[in-house]
């Protein structure tokens, strides 16, 4: 049976993932503190509640697996120097840092006034990978950076009032 949990607050965003490895997903929120760090609150399996500090305010907070560990990574988002720069906090302890995609203010007019990013299995290393998409002259074009591969092609997807959707591994096969 499902039991709906309530959990966080109204004005929290939701960042909930299997933040354990046990295959479940725990329910996780973020909110920004009163000096500007994003904190994450997660709702444990026990019942009890943990808390980590990943990012800034303006940050956009994902996560995913980026150490193939099956438990969730936290990866901080943020607009600075022209790029959008990722901060992966890896739950092996490690972090990564790069720079993929632009930010508001960078791409030329005509185009979306910011890269979405998103995160997601592309090159079947059971590694997740970076993706943005870009709206430039009604075309949505879709850029990966693979874990392994490195960057690749941009790929044409989607029109000018499209919504780009998170990617989704809809034939079942793990990428």
């Amino acid at each position: 049976t499902n039991t709906p949990a309530l959990f966080g607050l109204a004005t929290d965003e939701e960042l909930g993932a299997d933040y354990d490895g046990d295959g479940d997903f725990e329910p996780g929120v973020s909110r920004t503190d009163a000096q500007g760090f994003k904190q994450i609150y997660i709702l444990t399996q026990s019942g009890t509640t943990e808390q980590r500090q990943w990012g800034l305010n303006g940050d956009v907070l994902k996560t995913g697996h980026f150490d193939s560990d099956d438990k969730a990574d936290l990866v901080a988002i943020r607009s600075q120097l022209g790029n959008l720069t990722w901060y992966i906090n890896k739950s092996t302890g490690s972090s990564e840092v790069f720079n993929w995609g632009l930010p508001a203010g960078v791409l030329a007019a005509g185009e979306s006034p910011a890269d979405v990013p998103f995160i997601g299995h592309f090159d079947s290393d059971n590694i997740h990978d970076a993706l943005v998409a870009r709206t430039a002259d009604g075309i949505i074009t879709w850029f990966v950076r693979g874990s392994t591969a490195g960057a690749r092609a941009g790929v044409a997807f989607g029109l000018l009032n499209d919504k780009p959707l998170p990617p989704a591994d809809i034939d079942g096969n793990g990428i």
